[in-house]
């Protein structure tokens, strides 16, 4: 049973037997084809899937050497908004933040081993960045990362890390107070991507 379980997932780690630079973007907007995010995606995995890339040799930015040298593995899923189980189940007493998403797209760049190559994977999320979070962004204009999609800094202790992951201060607070009280001392704290302990009184 245990062999045949491992034919139903991957038979190895990841997709690709490559290091990769990995991206997972949330949005709770409900105009995304209004708004262009279609157009702007595909325009994204355009860059690294279509071999004109490569056959109109695209001098621009190095763009085709996107094309050559990385590969990519990418998920969108519908949430469902506020009519999804994720949102009506938000009082279970778990943590689980942005409940209101209605679109998780993960854009993870695979890339030939070489700091050449990471540098092209790097860039191209990069630009990502610039695009799929931001105040003119047509997928989400908050910055709204999942925890089992995390990147960039991950020390939770900052705020400005935080607030990426956690709607607001109350939640991350009461979070707090909560480690604080069974692991006041960082024993079960394995690295800096976990909310800080938050000493209570009397506790």
């Amino acid at each position: 049973m245990s062999r045949m379980t491992g034919r139903w997932i991957l038979p190895r780690q990841r997709e690709f037997d490559l290091p990769y630079v990995k991206r997972t973007y949330s949005t709770n907007s409900k105009s995304l084809e209004k708004d262009g995010w279609v157009d702007s995606v595909i325009d994204r995995i355009d860059l690294i899937y279509n071999p004109h890339q490569l056959l109109g040799n695209n001098p621009g930015d190095k763009e085709y050497e996107v094309y050559t040298h990385c590969k990519l593995v990418m998920q969108i899923q519908c949430f469902g908004g506020a009519n999804s189980r994720f949102y009506l189940n938000k009082d279970n007493g778990t943590s689980y933040s942005w409940r209101d998403t209605s679109v998780v797209q993960t854009l993870d760049c695979f890339h030939e081993l070489g700091d050449k190559y990471k540098e092209y994977a790097e860039k191209w999320q990069a630009k990502n960045d610039s695009i799929m979070a931001g105040p003119s962004s047509p997928f989400s204009k908050q910055d709204r990362r999942l925890l089992w999609g995390s990147y960039g800094d991950w020390d939770l202790g900052k705020q400005e890390v935080w607030e990426y992951y956690y709607e607001d201060a109350d939640k991350y607070q009461k979070l707090g107070r909560a480690r604080g009280k069974a692991d006041p001392n960082g024993t079960f704290t394995a690295s800096l991507f976990a909310v800080s302990a938050i000493e209570t009184k009397g506790a």
